[in-house]
């Protein structure tokens, strides 16, 4: 159904941006590497646990499972431009 489908990408692309502003902002008073090593690993534990949820209650709302991988397609890059702390420090660091 399409109208799952457009929920379900906005839903996710809402989510995940939230998700990744809210943790970059509370990792922020953290040096660089403690910040890369606890945000990245996170974020990507959280997006996985997602997909994985969405995918099992895929069926409920007549979506496939390539229907929930391709709403999760941006997760990545919305959770990186979130993260403008952990990239401004990076900027930084490479004297950018």
């Amino acid at each position: 159904m399409l109208q799952y489908r457009i929920a379900l990408i906005l839903a996710i692309s809402i989510g995940i941006l939230l998700i990744s502003i809210i943790f970059d902002r509370i990792l922020a008073p953290l040096p660089l590497v403690v910040h890369f090593l606890i945000f990245v690993p996170v974020v990507v534990l959280i997006v996985d646990e997602a997909r994985q949820y969405t995918k099992e209650n895929a069926d409920m709302y007549k979506l496939r499972a390539t229907d929930v991988d391709g709403a999760f397609f941006f997760a990545a890059p919305l959770a990186a431009l979130a993260a403008s702390s952990l990239f401004a420090k990076m900027r930084s660091l490479l004297g950018a």
